[in-house]
């Protein structure tokens, strides 16, 4: 004879069945650009997930534009003139960087009334920024001989580290490790130690022109664009080249997103974000974006992608399943 089940034992298995419906439900759901936002020139985005505000640099309009996530409308603009290039905010620490490649400068902004309360002269012409948030350092790119590492806390260099055609910056903090893709024939990674601001490996990054980088702390894999149509994986724990995934076109900037282990790559060939599955290192799906997508920022927590489009003069915004 056959026991009836408990109600808890009932309610337990509709909760299962949700939560596989959920997964494949969301698995099917595929990223969608669901705003443009008009921009001048964009170049480096950043945005802060807690204030829900996004930061695009606007190299022709010497610019900062200011974006609510809530609304995708510019709700406010920080002029500076000159060529704005890199663009990271600390959210922690309500700063924000802006590198000024004409004038080798970097504004320090506070973000609470968005006025400029240092500007640190740097040894370079200031490109590619990024931010370590445990050690409040300012890692800055001048796309040709390395990269100026800036105290947050003092608003000053404390190192220079000669890196042959540096240009984008990733970092992980959990691991201490500062990833510089290297934009020559072939493509390469420096890794620098943070801790001493040294190089301790040079990693092949399965093709050539590496444009951008990025980093997926949870599983402790680089991911490498090469502008001759691959996007490299490198193995952080080991410095290797895991495989070279290809991706026609030609891909620039990457984000990752360690929630979903995806990587989102800046296809700036064919005007596209494309999608690559962490899993299985292969591209899942191709979003057409506008002309020119170079560089973008991830909002993980709010499931959100902004692409800034360089030719395009527009911010794509992408909502991510």
């Amino acid at each position: 004879m056959s026991r009836a089940r408990s109600p808890l034992n009932v309610r337990f298995t509709h909760i299962k069945r949700f939560a596989v419906l959920l997964v494949l439900c969301t698995a099917c759901v595929a990223q969608t650009v669901i705003a443009t936002v008009p921009a001048a020139s964009p170049t480096q985005l950043d945005l802060n997930p807690f204030t829900r505000l996004v930061y695009v640099g606007n190299s022709g309009a010497g610019t900062v534009d200011i974006i609510d996530e809530r609304t995708n409308t510019v709700v406010n603009a920080i002029s500076l003139g000159g060529d704005v290039e890199g663009v990271a905010v600390n959210p922690f620490t309500s700063r924000l960087y802006v590198a000024d490649g004409s004038q080798e400068l970097l504004y320090v902004i506070n973000t609470r009334n968005n006025q400029v309360i240092a500007t640190i002269p740097l040894g370079i012409q200031g490109g590619f920024t990024a931010i370590d948030f445990l050690t409040n350092r300012v890692y800055v790119s001048d796309f040709e001989t390395g990269v100026d590492v800036v105290d947050g806390t003092l608003n000053q260099v404390i190192a220079f580290v000669p890196i042959d055609a540096a240009h984008e910056i990733a970092i992980n903090s959990l691991t201490n490790r500062i990833y510089v893709a290297q934009d020559g024939f072939p493509g390469m990674v420096t890794v620098l130690d943070a801790a001493t601001n040294l190089p301790i490996a040079t990693v092949s990054a399965g093709g050539f022109l590496t444009f951008g980088v990025a980093v997926n702390p949870v599983t402790n894999r680089i991911y490498a664009g090469n502008q001759f149509g691959t996007v490299g994986v490198i193995d952080g724990n080991t410095n290797t080249l895991l495989t070279s995934i290809p991706d026609a076109g030609q891909p620039a900037g990457l984000v990752t997103d360690p929630f979903a282990n995806r990587a989102y790559v800046n296809n700036v060939g064919l005007n596209t974000v494309d999608v690559i599955d962490g899993s299985t290192n292969s591209v899942i799906n191709t979003v057409p974006v506008g002309s020119g997508p170079t560089n973008s920022a991830i909002d993980p927590l709010h499931r959100l992608l902004y692409v800034g489009d360089s030719r395009g003069n527009a911010v794509s915004v992408i909502s991510l399943p």
